[in-house]
């Protein structure tokens, strides 16, 4: 799990996508979830959305990071994580979306 946090946070672009697809996948799992969240990454993938948004890399790595995220926040110990300031100013700017501007997936 930390080895996740720390590519998501440290990794190349295609690191990156590899892993919040694996944090996805492995936070659909109750047990996997709450190990994950111990591990800080909430936190991790928040910083992942706010890096790509609006960037080239948005399609690629934005749609898994945000489905791991909303798995993640079904944990009760995750909202000190997710319930920040920071969260808002990264996930609000997407609800203003509309058309063409919207992500694809």
């Amino acid at each position: 799990s930390a080895a996740l946090v720390r590519l998501l946070s440290e990794g190349s672009p295609h690191e990156k996508a590899l892993a919040a697809t694996a944090v996805g996948n492995l936070s659909v799992s109750k047990p996997y979830r709450l190990e994950l969240v111990k591990c800080g990454i909430a936190r991790a993938l928040i910083a992942l959305a706010a890096e790509v948004l609006g960037g080239v890399n948005e399609e690629a790595l934005l749609p898994n990071a945000l489905a791991a995220l909303h798995n993640c926040a079904l944990v009760d110990e995750a909202m000190a994580q997710v319930a920040t300031a920071q969260t808002a100013r990264t996930l609000l700017p997407l609800f203003a979306r509309t058309g063409d501007e919207a992500p694809s997936k």
